[in-house]
Formats: structure tokens, sequence, C-alpha cells
């Protein structure tokens, strides 16, 4: 997802609290993130406020538990595409959407 969107000149900002630690990474890792994916380390953030201070959509991608308080503070211009069905309840602006569940 995060390929498609900076090939369309998207920016975009990641969010994972169990993420590995993207300045320090060791061994196949290391490899990996610097010579496959390097793009990724300029957009992880280590808070989802970040994100949200950031996004015109937010993308829910597992069920952290981080991301239910996430539909009690989308801005009203904001989205939230969810697709693992973080909650049952909907978002505080009405703009929360679910796919695949």
């Amino acid at each position: 997802m995060t390929s498609h969107t900076r090939a369309r000149k998207v920016t975009c900002k990641s969010y994972e609290s169990n993420h590995m630690n993207m300045t320090r990474p060791v061994g196949a890792n290391r490899d990996f993130v610097f010579n496959r994916i390097p793009h990724i380390c300029g957009l992880t953030v280590h808070c989802i406020d970040a994100v949200l201070d950031h996004a015109k959509t937010a993308v829910t991608g597992n069920m952290d538990p981080t991301f239910g308080s996430v539909l009690e503070r989308p801005r009203d211009d904001q989205d939230l595409l969810d697709f693992v069905w973080i909650t049952d309840n909907r978002s505080k602006n009405g703009n929360h959407d679910g796919r695949c569940w």
C-alpha cells in the first residue's frame, strides 16, 4: 500500500506499536530495510497522534488496542478506513468505513 501511494505522490505516515526500531535494525532486518524498503524508515512514526495529525484518511490494518480510541478523535474532514473492525461503534464524525468484514 505504501509503495502504491508513493507512486501517486500521496504522502503517507505509518504507525505500528510493535514495529521494529527502524533507526537501528540489525542482521537480515537491516539488509532488508536499507536495501529493499528504505522509504519505510521515513514514514514510520512512534505515536498514533502523529498519523492522525497528518492524515486525511487513516487506515487500520490490525487489532491493536490503540486504534480503538481513533474513532473518538477524527477531524470533521478525516475518514477512517477500517480493514479489521476495530469496534462496533461508529466514529464521532460518522466517517468510519469498514472493508473486508
